[in-house]
Order: C-alpha cells, then sequence, then structure tokens
C-alpha cells in the first residue's frame, strides 16, 4: 500500500469483513503465527494516504469499536462503503 502511493495521489484503504482485524490497536498477531501490518499502517499519513474506510457492518458483527483502532477511519455504512469503493480507480482492499 505504502508503494503504491508513490504512484498516484489519489488512493484509499478499503477495510471490510475480517480485514477490520488489521486496524486493531496493540494486536498480538504472533500468536496466531500472523503478520503485524500495524507498524505500516501507522505510515498512511505520513504516505498521504488519508482515505482510509470501514464497514461499519463488520465493525459491528465483531464487536470492534472505533477506540479500539490504530488511527483515524471514515466509518461507512454498507451502501456508503460500496459507492466509495466504485468512485476509485486503485484499489486496495483488506
Amino acid at each position: 500500500m505504502l508503494a503504491t502511493s508513490a504512484y498516484t495521489e489519489n488512493i484509499a484503504a478499503f477495510f471490510m469483513d475480517d480485514g477490520v482485524y488489521q486496524l486493531i490497536h496493540q494486536q498480538q498477531s504472533a500468536a496466531i503465527l500472523a503478520k503485524d501490518h500495524s507498524s505500516m499502517f501507522k505510515l498512511c499519513e505520513l504516505y498521504d494516504i488519508e482515505n482510509i474506510y470501514v464497514s461499519a457492518a463488520s465493525l459491528a458483527e465483531r464487536d470492534i469499536t472505533c477506540d479500539q483502532l490504530l488511527m483515524p477511519v471514515t466509518v461507512l455504512t454498507q451502501e456508503a462503503f460500496y459507492n466509495q469503493l466504485l468512485a476509485y480507480q486503485i484499489k486496495l482492499m483488506f
């Protein structure tokens, strides 16, 4: 995601379904042998990746609140999420 930001100014990241788990603050991914992406996501602002969208339904289904997330995000309803997704030519989905 960070490398892509060097090639375009209009970039967004979309998190839905289990991808929202990647945004949880102080995750312990080593316990399940998964890679911890939190340090990369903290660099989004530095790389001018300001549009980070999260599915409200995905958060609710997993009982995750915005207070538990690493960084500020825009939480969207399902319809708004997919409408926003259609607005971008380059899509990074987690």
